[in-house]
């Protein structure tokens, strides 16, 4: 059923969401001799809230990706700084 579809499924599914729309609606019109051929879903708009909640968690997604590429640059850079002194140390000798 449509209605079990999570909003971050329906966005990336929508081929799955159209067959599924298509069956339902298939079988609805069945006993009046209509066939269903197609259906296209071209547009989903959340409720507020829904959208909000969305954002939220992308702008949630970016941070940590900025935290992680922060936290990977500044450990590059330790290593560096001691491999550096660690050389330095080797041609004092």
């Amino acid at each position: 059923m449509i209605g079990e579809l999570s909003l971050d499924l329906t966005f990336t599914s929508r081929d799955s969401v159209n067959m599924k729309l298509r069956n339902i609606l298939d079988e609805a019109t069945d006993k009046w001799g209509v066939k269903v051929n197609r259906v296209e879903l071209q547009e989903i708009q959340p409720p507020e809230e829904i959208r909000n909640a969305m954002e939220k968690q992308m702008r949630a997604e970016r941070d940590k990706r900025a935290k992680i590429l922060t936290a990977e640059g500044e450990r590059e850079y330790q290593i560096r700084v001691a491999e550096g002194e660690r050389q330095a140390k080797i041609t004092r000798r």
